[in-house]
Order: structure tokens, then C-alpha cells, then sequence
């Protein structure tokens, strides 16, 4: 959907920098013309879509326009820098005309501002901004990151994570016609900047504790700052017992296993960082636990003996409904399942059940199989199951009649 107001501001890119046998008057001259009609037309883009929020349009249908919008205006920024770039080493337009482009410039900087308000915080991962939008948004930010990066020089803090975090502020600070960052950067860097601001009025002791508890808020999820907790949490396990450390690993998972709190993260590459702690702990917890834990744990009791057990899964596995090799599932039996008579089953004893299946062993499952299948008849076959009733019954009949008539 293309509005008409940014076909008109299209045109007015085509006439001031197209070429001057095709465009009348001097470069300014071309600016004085184009600007009071594209300051027009971004000001009726702008009343549209308010009057479109106030109207009964269904959510959705608004959240097009304003992307639609974003997209189109996001295209004349970079075509309009992409001109400017391209005109910057040559004479053709005077310094009194770069400042009016400024103008122009500015005003899809005002016209961006106001759609994104309205549209999700964290929105296209893979939408570059264009660079004036770029460039006012971080100059809008240029002191709060100063002075965090000097809040941060000053804490007591991993040398390696303070060279990331004063990497990143650096790296995102950075300005020139040349720099793209995509709006979901911009927004995760305001985001980062607004959360960690108040570092700088904290005393330096409380600053480590504070950075690391807004680092796992905002979902920083930097490999370096993983490193570093799990360097903490090793160091808080140092002198403990094992059911000592067995608990405090449980206390930091059940910190860290928990939905975030929003979208967004750093990396939009990796997991988030709740995930990777999570999955950790328990692979540290795994190899906490007791050689003879899986004793301890809960196991599902079967009503049936070893050699059933065994019959049923030899059936299964000539049947192939599993790829899995036969140790692995000896294994698993062994560790999760019991009978009514032996609590523990041995891989060797169930291996040795599979293959010494008799006769007896396999007429009882197949019994309990046929029991099993005339439950499921009658449970969600129910015409079907009383037909063979009917048809039984009939059979029945057929053969002790005569013997009464006799």
C-alpha cells in the first residue's frame, strides 16, 4: 500500500537531484521549491495516521499502515543519504543548500520518530535505519553514554566484561554518513543505556552487584558475560559440601529458569541468556548427583513381570517402531522402570529375558494385548464392538440350539 504523499515526496527527490538539464534552477533554488511541498506532504502522512489510531480500524490493519509507512519513509532516508554521499565531493550543491537538505533530512527523522512510537519497542531485526534517524538517535544519548562508560571504568568488574560493555557503548556511539544500525540495535541500545543509567549515581562498591543484575534483565546475553557468572556461581561453590552445592545450584536455577521478562536480547543469534544459565546448571547439577542416584529416584511400577516386560518390548523392536539401539533401551528400562516384583531390574536380567522368550511368556501378553484391544473397542469403537458382540452371540446361539431341540 503506497500512500500518495510519498509518491509526491518521490517526485521531489527526482527533482532535486536529478539531472540539471532535466531540473530548472540552481541547486538551492531546487531546495527553496521542494521544501514547503515536502514539508506538506509529511505533515498529511503524519495526520493520516493519527486519524487512522482514532478510528475503528481493527489493530492489525493499523499495525500494516504503520509499518508500510516506516518502510517507505526508511526508503526515502537512505535514497536521500545515498544522494548527499554521493554529492559530498563535488560542487554542485553549496553549503547554504546542504543545510536546507538538513531540513528535509530532519523532517523523515520527525516523521520516523513519530510511527515508531507507535509500533512495537522491538520491532524488524533485519530493517537497517537510515542515517539521519541513526545519527539523531545517538546523539540524543551521546552524554547518558559517556557517562556510563566512565561509571563502568569504575567498577569493580571482570576486566574482560568491562572491555565488552565499553566495546559496545563505543561501537554503537560511533557516528559518521557511513554507519547503519538496524532499529531493533537502536532500540535494544536505548533500552541498555536506560536500565544501566542509574550506575552512575550508585557508590562504586554497589556498582559490580547492580551491572550484573540489569545485565540478566535486559537479557545481555554476550558470551563473555555468561562466562563471568558461571565464573561467580564456581566461586560460590569453593568449600561447600556436595548436598551444599547440589542446593545452591537449585536456588540460581530456579532464578534463571523462568520466562524473560520481554523480546528482547542482545544477540538475536544466540539463545537467550536464561536459556544458556539454565542449561548449564542442569548439566552441572547432572554431574553433582550420587553415583547411585538414579537408585533414588521415583520409577514407574509396572503390573507385570520381567519376561512380559521383555516379551513386549522384543515385539517392538522386530516391529521397528523404534530406531533406538537395544543397549540404550535396556538402559532406560532399567533406570525408570519396575515391576511388581523387582524394583530395580538389571540390564543383564531384561537382556537376558528379551532373548529366551517361551511360549507361555508370549501367550499371557498376548492375552493382555487382546484384553487391551477390546478395551480400546469399547472405549471409542462402540458400534463396532457391539456388532461382534451381537455376532458372538449369534455364533452362540447357532450351536446350542439344536442341543435343546434334542
Amino acid at each position: 500500500m503506497r500512500h500518495p504523499e510519498f509518491q509526491r515526496l518521490d517526485e521531489c527527490l527526482i527533482k532535486l537531484f536529478g539531472e540539471p538539464t532535466n531540473c530548472a534552477g540552481s541547486p538551492a533554488a531546487r531546495v527553496d521549491d521542494i521544501l514547503p511541498s515536502f514539508l506538506e506532504d509529511t505533515y498529511s502522512i503524519r495526520k493520516f495516521l493519527s486519524e487512522l489510531l482514532c478510528s475503528d480500524a481493527a489493530d492489525l490493519v493499523i499495525q500494516r499502515h504503520f509499518f508500510c509507512c516506516l518502510h517507505q519513509t526508511n526508503d526515502l532516508g537512505l535514497r536521500l543519504e545515498d544522494h548527499l554521499k554521493r554529492l559530498s565531493n563535488t560542487e554542485q550543491f553549496a553549503s547554504d543548500s546542504i543545510t536546507k537538505l538538513d531540513k528535509i533530512a530532519c523532517e523523515l527523522v520527525k516523521l520516523t520518530y513519530f510511527i515508531l512510537q507507535h509500533l512495537p519497542r522491538f520491532i524488524s531485526t533485519d530493517l537497517t535505519a537510515h542515517p539521519a534517524y541513526t545519527r539523531s538517535r545517538i546523539a540524543e544519548r551521546k552524554m547518558q553514554s559517556h557517562g556510563l562508560r566512565v561509571a563502568i571504568s569504575e567498577a569493580a568488574l571482570d576486566p574482560k566484561l568491562a572491555q565488552v560493555l565499553q566495546d559496545y557503548l563505543n561501537r554503537i556511539s560511533v557516528s559518521g554518513r557511513t554507519f547503519q544500525q538496524t532499529f531493533y540495535t537502536l532500540a535494544y541500545y536505548d533500552y541498555f543505556l536506560m536500565s544501566l543509567s542509574p550506575l552512575i549515581e550508585l557508590p562504586v562498591s554497589e556498582r559490580k552487584a547492580f551491572i550484573d543484575e540489569q545485565l540478566v534483565r535486559i537479557n545481555f546475553n554476550h558470551l563473555s558475560f555468561l562466562q563471568n557468572i558461571q565464573q561467580d556461581i564456581r566461586k560460590n561453590l569453593l568449600g561447600l559440601n556436595q548436598a551444599a552445592c547440589v542446593q545452591l545450584l537449585r536456588n540460581y536455577l530456579a532464578i534463571y529458569d523462568q520466562p524473560p521478562h520481554n523480546p528482547a536480547k542482545y544477540d538475536q543469534q544466540w539463545p537467550s541468556l536464561c536459556d544458556m544459565m539454565s542449561h548449564w546448571l542442569r548439566e552441572e547439577l547432572r554431574q553433582l548427583q550420587p553415583a547411585g542416584s538414579n537408585c533414588a529416584k521415583a520409577k514407574m511400577t509396572l503390573q507385570t513381570s520381567v519376561a512380559h516386560l521383555a516379551c513386549l518390548l522384543r515385539i517392538c523392536h522386530e516391529d521397528e517402531l523404534s530406531g533406538i539401539p537395544l543397549s540404550d533401551i535396556f538402559r532406560w528400562v532399567s533406570a525408570h522402570l519396575a515391576t511388581k516384583r523387582q524394583k530395580n531390574i538389571s540390564t543383564g536380567s531384561l537382556n537376558k529375558q528379551f532373548y529366551t522368550v517361551n511360549q507361555f511368556t508370549a501367550a499371557r501378553v498376548r492375552d493382555r494385548l487382546l484384553k487391551l484391544a477390546e478395551r480400546i473397542s469399547l472405549e471409542y469403537f462402540p458400534v463396532v464392538a457391539a456388532t461382534s458382540i451381537t455376532i458372538c452371540f449369534h455364533r452362540e446361539m447357532i450351536l446350542i440350539l439344536p442341543a435343546i431341540g434334542s
